[in-house]
């Protein structure tokens, strides 16, 4: 299975904008389906920004089965029951009841029809879930009530319940937020809700995501992709040193500060005492490259001394990772052709994949994030081809 985190130095790089566009291009390119889906981990715990792309934030506020718990506590299957049917997260047998007499009676007395009466007497639920129901009915009795009488079905029912209640465990990222042609149940994601920087044990962290990485892997997915926390946070150190074969995409702006603190980043991270087990391959994407049609002499100067500054310095920290005997190899092949600025992504952060009409300069971006998608895959299938054969 195939580890793919996206990193940057520092906040601001468009990083999350750059993942969530790539999850439905590595759908696609690593053929991921119902029953070998993508689980996508968002570890930014201070701002939680992949959770609110994906419109996902409203389900992991009240939930305890967010990121910054998973990293603390053990991993058990109870997590991961939805990985091949997400209606399992609802219906495991071993842990479920139905809907106590006083919630029906309470949703009878709002009006409440009574074929979705019905329903909800015969579906079985997991504990959490209806503490969930018990929550709405105290918050938004009447949202509740025309939601459920709008159901004629069970599974109706339930999708109401997976896209409106807390969440509890993985969530499915639907093709109405994907593309449409993605397969359904083919992206599973563990969101974060804001929290403390310091809210997570790194060591005991890195154990966690090892065994989340472990059930995944035995489970038959097919990728983890982390959106990772910035600089030197814990969450950021623990994608870093976790012990597996993984990819990580450095995102950086072509300014100053971005080139300096992603060079310092990566020096730290090959001349750490830390082991790093596994093959680690890191691609170097520039963000966010404004148009090239510079009139102005000095802005043409400004991008070519960007751009010769960050061939000359990675192709030295290249070297430096071979010294020091780390399996590291580190990529170069989009810092000429990085993600071109999108003109849309100031005022709202879209996935370009899901969008008909796009403009210019979207499409121009898409193209590049396709690129950058083949090349997650390529290099993964060359991780795979150097394990086997180092076997």
């Amino acid at each position: 299975m195939k580890v793919i985190a996206f990193y940057s130095y520092k906040g601001g790089s468009g990083r999350t904008v750059v993942t969530a566009n790539l999850v439905p291009l590595l759908v696609k390119e690593l053929g991921a389906t119902k029953e070998n889906p993508i689980l996508v981990i968002d570890m930014d715990m201070d701002s939680a920004g992949l959770t609110h792309v994906f419109k996902q934030y409203h389900r992991f506020e009240e939930s305890n089965w967010v990121t910054s718990n998973l990293l603390k506590k053990d991993i058990g299957n109870e997590i991961l029951l939805g990985h091949k049917d997400t209606k399992k997260i609802f219906f495991n047998k071993d842990d479920t009841q139905k809907l106590s007499a006083d919630i029906i009676e309470k949703l009878k007395d709002t009006g409440l029809k009574d074929n979705s009466l019905k329903l909800l007497s015969e579906i079985e639920l997991r504990e959490s879930i209806i503490e969930g129901f018990k929550k709405k009915i105290h918050e938004d009795i009447n949202l509740l009530r025309i939601k459920l009488n709008d159901a004629k079905t069970k599974d109706e029912m339930i999708e109401f319940i997976e896209k409106n209640l807390p969440a509890f465990g993985m969530v499915e990222i639907p093709p109405e937020i994907l593309g449409k042609d993605i397969p359904r149940g083919s992206v599973r994601f563990i969101g974060s809700k804001q929290v403390s920087k310091d809210s997570i044990i790194e060591g005991d962290g890195i154990g966690k995501l090892e065994d989340l990485y472990l059930h995944c892997e035995r489970e038959n997915y097919s990728a983890m992709i982390i959106d990772s926390a910035s600089g030197r946070q814990p969450s950021a150190n623990i994608v870093h040193n976790i012990s597996t074969d993984k990819v990580i995409i450095y995102c950086l702006r072509l300014s100053e500060q971005f080139r300096e603190g992603t060079n310092l980043q990566l020096e730290y991270f090959i001349n750490s005492e830390k082991g790093v087990e596994g093959i680690t391959d890191i691609i170097i994407l520039p963000v966010a490259i404004p148009k090239s049609d510079y009139k102005d002499e000095t802005l043409r100067k400004f991008k070519e001394n960007a751009l010769h500054y960050l061939r000359s310095k990675f192709n030295e920290l290249f070297k430096k990772a071979e010294n020091k005997e780390k399996q590291v190899n580190i990529l170069n092949d989009f810092i000429e052709n990085g993600i071109p600025e999108v003109e849309s992504f100031k005022w709202h952060e879209r996935i370009l994949y899901n969008i008909k009409d796009l403009q210019e300069d979207e499409n121009k971006a898409l193209e590049v994030f396709k690129q950058l998608a083949k090349k997650i895959k390529d290099v993964t299938i060359g991780i795979i081809k150097q394990i086997t054969e180092n076997n």
